[in-house]
């Protein structure tokens, strides 16, 4: 929707987009585009921050609203309640009283320290729940800030008490600037089996510990990887090139995947270090 937002974290991918605010035109185009596909229920808005500026989150759900009655749920992801909980006032929740009866509304928060779970933050959690809105957790595992398991249980605990639905614990994806902040993938998947196995934790706080591809997420199950060499692991995932293309005619297999035998995609994937 735009690309502002309140930090600049450097292991964050919109940094690497052209600064962009939508204009009216385009949020027109973009609502007559949503109603063409009957099949289509769900959006994702994002940026940038959706709820670093309530107007234009009001003129985009007014135009879905109005032009694409088949949209029912919208999506969106935010760290502004943590980054600057002062920001939330009467014009940002009156867009989720006034939509209320219209959209279910799904907020994703980057969480990934207990430590961030102020009483600001938490004031507006509750405030947006109040309106309807569904909280869940999208965290990311940070060598030397949450990558132990005392840490991470304390975190997926408060964050259930809070009433998140827990989602992904995600690998720090491989970008230039992060080494600092990624463990292993075998870490990561340690650090997720203590957090399901050790009776520590309740199993409607756990997450599932996935990797953002180039072809996108895997949550890593038995099989997932394939092998490892060097540095690049090999993953094998459910996705199949012809849905690519049935969705997307345009769509062109990036060089990291390759179609295997069973007729689904393998791609590779830059592994951390301890």
């Amino acid at each position: 929707m735009l690309s502002a937002c309140a930090s600049e974290c450097v292991f964050c991918v919109r940094g690497l987009y052209d600064r962009h605010t939508l204009g009216k035109d385009q949020i027109s185009a973009i609502a007559e585009y949503l109603k063409k596909d009957r099949y289509l229920r769900e959006i994702l808005i994002t940026g940038g921050d959706p709820l670093i500026s309530p107007r234009k989150l009001d003129e985009l759900l007014t135009a879905v609203a109005e032009h694409a009655p088949n949209i029912t749920s919208v999506r969106m992801g935010s760290r502004l309640p943590v980054q600057n909980p002062s920001a939330f006032g009467a014009e940002t929740y009156g867009i989720f009283e006034k939509f209320a009866d219209r959209f279910l509304f799904e907020i994703s928060l980057q969480i990934n320290h207990p430590f961030e779970l102020q009483p600001e933050a938490v004031d507006v959690f509750q405030n947006l729940q109040r309106r309807g809105a569904r909280l869940y957790s999208q965290n990311v595992l940070l060598k030397g800030v949450n990558d132990d398991i005392e840490t991470l249980i304390e975190l997926y605990d408060e964050q259930r008490a809070l009433r998140f639905i827990p989602h992904y614990l995600f690998h720090a994806v491989p970008m230039v600037g992060t080494d600092e902040f990624r463990t292993s993938v075998h870490k990561g998947l340690k650090l997720a089996r203590e957090l399901s196995t050790s009776g520590y934790l309740s199993g409607l706080a756990k997450p599932k510990f996935t990797v953002m591809t180039d072809i996108g997420k895997v949550t890593l199950y038995d099989g997932t990887i394939l092998e490892k060499n060097g540095h690049l692991l090999t993953l094998r995932t459910s996705y199949r090139l012809e849905d690519r293309l049935r969705w997307n005619p345009g769509y062109q297999l990036p060089a990291s995947a390759t179609p295997n035998a069973e007729g689904t995609l393998d791609v590779t994937y830059i592994d951390g270090e301890d």
